[in-house]
């Protein structure tokens, strides 16, 4: 039996009756919709969006974070959200994670999380993913995929960056995933900056200098070549005089060549007096068993002067040892 209120109705319910006759039964107030302002004289109102009601009620029941009212029917249970999605409390749709976040904890009731650095995601995902090697996140942009790492530079893992290639390297592809991608300029070549992408980047050392090891960053690793020797630009090596032949000029840096007449280096007043002093010395001795056996007019003092320092010169500057030129 229904139990009335002070004003004759019960507060779940309302007046069916028609006419001016008198209500003849207390109604319920239906699925979807409730007693919202606990007045019985006024017909019951209809739940909104993102809410529901079973019926009988005073309110109407808001859908719970995690949930919505897919179907706008509020006389029906409000629907999960599916994964990669979420809902505040009272919603009427879900809403899928944007670009760059994820449903990362599968929980529709919670917010969507943002993808860390190296990473990115599409919309209405569980997970981010992670850039591969070679690949780099560019831009800081978790919305946007991985970018491929351009020639010059190499990614080892998940980053937002590529490195440069070291000075005295390079690599001319892109995408490279380690370090050792990137390959030493050639013997006789240095490069002296970081990032290069081609081996064109490599600078041939300069005529009369050379050098023998691949990789190097700096020009003075090209080493001057010693008299009696010469290289062209970019060698990896100081070639010496042939035999006939001898360095004229004393610049490494221009073959070496061969004279008409039998005395092939120019005559000089005190041959044997190699560091201008004046005197025959110690020091004059020294720099010639230096040059011992390697074609250099500079330090040939017998006559005829053929370019060629043997024991010939030796002798002559023995023989004039201790005396002032």
């Amino acid at each position: 039996m229904l139990r009335a209120t002070a004003d004759g109705f019960n507060a779940r319910q309302r007046h069916s009756g028609r006419g001016l006759g008198g209500a003849t039964s207390c109604a319920d107030c239906p699925s979807g919709e409730a007693d919202l302002d606990s007045n019985p004289s006024t017909p019951c109102d209809s739940c909104s969006a993102g809410s529901y009601s079973a019926g009988t009620g005073v309110a109407c029941g808001a859908c719970a974070a995690g949930t919505a009212d897919l179907d706008s029917d509020p006389s029906t249970a409000c629907d999960a959200c599916g994964a990669g999605t979420y809902a505040d409390t009272g919603s009427s749709s879900c809403t899928a994670c944007s670009s760059g976040t994820v449903d990362i904890d599968s929980d529709s009731s919670t917010p969507c999380e943002i993808c860390g650095v190296g990473e990115y995601s599409s919309a209405g995902v569980t997970s981010c993913v992670a850039c591969v090697p070679g690949q780099a996140d560019s831009d800081s942009d978790p919305s946007t995929t991985c970018e491929l790492c351009n020639a010059g530079t190499y990614a080892e893992g998940a980053g937002n960056s590529c490195i440069p290639c070291i000075p005295g390297t390079y690599v001319d592809v892109a995408g490279s995933d380690e370090a050792t991608d990137c390959l030493g300029c050639p013997a006789g070549r240095y490069v002296d900056s970081p990032g290069s992408d081609d081996i064109a980047d490599c600078i041939a050392c300069l005529a009369g200098t050379a050098v023998s090891v691949a990789g190097s960053n700096e020009s003075s690793d090209c080493i001057e070549c010693t008299a009696g020797t010469y290289a062209d630009t970019g060698a990896a090596s100081c070639t010496t005089c042939a035999a006939g032949l001898a360095d004229l000029d004393s610049d490494p840096s221009t073959p070496c060549e061969t004279a008409a007449s039998p005395d092939v280096c120019p005559p000089r007043p005190c041959p044997a007096d190699f560091n201008r002093s004046g005197f025959i010395n110690t020091d004059d001795l020294l720099l010639l068993l230096a040059a011992f056996g390697r074609n250099s007019c500079e330090f040939d003092v017998a006559v005829p002067f053929d370019g060629y320092v043997a024991t010939p010169d030796l002798l002559a500057l023995l023989a004039v040892f201790g005396r002032s030129c």
